[in-house]
């Protein structure tokens, strides 16, 4: 999957907007993601449990965020990495 990278985003001062995609495409309307936290799975590979959620894992010095909005909890429909974090919360995300 290509991904979008983001080399200088800053914890406490940035925030992802992500409020414009619809986190399940089975239900009319636009709805938001919920935040997962840290994912299982391996790099790369990360296990949703339901539609709409939204998570992450780390990996060489990088954060990956994938989002799920499908059924297939298996494989994530969009994935971003953000250079040099460890974690990201909620509150830096506009679901």
């Amino acid at each position: 999957m290509n991904r979008d990278t983001i080399t200088d985003f800053l914890l406490g001062t940035d925030r992802l907007d992500l409020s414009a995609i619809d986190a399940n495409l089975s239900i009319a309307g636009d709805q938001a993601f919920t935040f997962i936290g840290l994912l299982g799975g391996a790099i790369g590979n990360p296990i949703f449990s339901n539609i709409g959620q939204l998570g992450y894992q780390v990996s060489g010095g990088n954060l990956f965020l994938y989002g799920n909005v499908d059924a297939n909890f298996a494989t994530s429909e969009f994935e971003l990495q953000l250079s040099g974090l460890a974690s990201i919360a909620a509150t830096n995300i506009t679901l």
